[in-house]
């Protein structure tokens, strides 16, 4: 009896502080149930639901994307928000939230027309090529005219590869030889390898006859690098490479095989765009001035990061037998064939008319504009003997198709999604990786098809 005398005031005491808390916390509760901002976004000119359509609050990492309908929901820590919404080919539109209201509200986005000197840019539809929700894509690759894929669920450690066919169905799965996965590498000769985080190197094999996947061979991946990563392509039962040399202003081109070993074959030169990169580092990066604190490395570094990457050559096999050499500091395309006897000398300039001095290319990384800047990559569509460059607008990427014999752009693509990666082409079909918006965004591959 005297125990419980001696502790049931601290119950009570305990119970009273319990139903205290519990209504004053109760309106924090039923306001964030009700912090559900949901609707839909349409276009301005047609009235037609817009998907894809990304939405996310302004200094945070919480977001969402539209639905096949246009139709989205969107929790929101507080009130009032403003929202960042952006589509690729609409203009961007910021909303501020001060309230919630019970009916789906009408977000209307205004199409964003842009033209180009007789070009015809086409905004295509992307479908996803693997479609489970609870999975998200780590990489893919091509493995002849399949996908292999490496697909993982919440963590590395429940990952998985799959085989896919080009339309999505899956051909095999298999678990993977070595955990935690990084990363699928393909090879000059189109042999894929899946490499681990440990280090080592496990080659991919599809035997269709038996439906299987499996690893005959185990490497580490510093022999594959040493051996097959300096490799661009394979001809002819020979093994062709670029070095770069002098800052990458300078590529000597060869192959190996195995009666020849190392052959030379052409050597280009971008002495002008050498001459005028070191020109003017000379005066950014020195004399050192006074009382600055920042060490003269680090603006080498910056200088770099804009002045340099876009001046390199390039080669790419087009078709069986021939090769196309891209000399973008001689503005030119140097197309051989396997034994490199000179075809064709075609001139180009897409490279220049989006080409812009350092100090504007520097101003522009503060002030952005609206124009659409080449990103000095290329693309190759190996089985159909087409060659792509890509230009960037912002989160924007356009895909531009080389007339390789006249060296001019034909037809331009806009991918539906915004900061598309590891951007592939195969049999006239665009691959990309795409991160989705949300609390728990997957990465997904999808693809779409070039109109003709």
């Amino acid at each position: 009896m005297i125990s419980i005398l001696l502790y049931q005031p601290r119950i009570m005491k305990t119970c009273s502080i319990n139903i205290l808390l519990f209504f004053l916390l109760l309106p924090l509760f039923l306001a964030a149930q009700h912090l559900k901002f949901h609707g839909t976004i349409v276009n301005e000119e047609t009235g037609n639901p817009v998907e894809n359509v990304n939405l996310v609050i302004r200094n945070s990492k919480s977001g969402t994307a539209t639905n096949q309908a246009g139709a989205f929901e969107l929790a929101l820590p507080k009130l009032p928000v403003l929202l960042d919404i952006t589509c690729v080919g609409y203009k961007p539109l910021t909303v501020e939230v001060g309230e919630i209201v019970k009916k789906p509200v009408v977000i209307r986005l205004k199409p964003q027309v842009r033209q180009l000197e007789s070009v015809t840019i086409t905004k295509l539809k992307a479908t996803a090529v693997y479609t489970d929700p609870d999975y998200s894509v780590l990489d893919y690759e091509l493995m002849g005219d399949n996908l292999l894929i490496l697909v993982f669920r919440y963590q590395l450690k429940r990952s998985a590869m799959l085989l896919l066919n080009p339309d999505g169905d899956t051909l095999a799965q298999v678990p993977l030889p070595e955990l935690p996965p990084d990363k699928l590498f393909r090879d000059a000769f189109g042999n894929v390898h899946y490499f681990s985080k440990k280090g080592n190197a496990f080659q991919c094999h599809y035997d269709p006859s038996l439906n299987h996947l499996y690893f005959p061979y185990r490497t580490t991946v510093d022999s594959i690098n040493r051996m097959l990563g300096n490799f661009s392509f394979s001809m002819k039962k020979r093994l062709y490479f670029q070095e770069d040399i002098s800052q990458g202003f300078r590529a000597k081109i060869g192959y190996y095989d195995m009666d020849q070993g190392v052959k030379y074959l052409q050597t280009v030169q971008n002495e002008r765009s050498e001459s005028d990169y070191y020109r003017d580092k000379y005066f950014f990066i020195s004399p050192s001035r006074l009382g600055d604190t920042i060490p003269s490395d680090f603006h080498e570094q910056a200088y770099d990061f804009f002045a340099r990457g876009k001046n390199r050559s390039r080669m790419v096999k087009i078709g069986n037998e021939r090769v196309a050499v891209f000399n973008f500091g001689g503005n030119v395309i140097d197309i051989v064939d396997a034994d490199w006897n000179l075809e064709k000398e075609v001139p180009i300039s897409f490279h220049k008319e989006h080409e812009y001095a350092f100090l504007a290319a520097l101003a522009n990384s503060f002030f952005p504009d609206d124009t659409w800047k080449w990103s000095g990559k290329l693309l190759t569509d190996e089985p159909f003997g087409e060659v792509y460059t890509s230009f960037r607008l912002h989160d924007e990427v356009r895909l531009s198709k080389i007339d390789i014999e006249s060296g001019v752009l034909t037809n331009e693509f806009v991918i539906p999604f915004s900061f598309p990666e590891k951007i592939q082409v195969h049999r006239g079909y665009c691959y990309f990786l795409y991160k989705e918006c949300g609390q728990e965004p997957k990465r997904k591959l999808y693809r779409m098809k070039f109109s003709k």
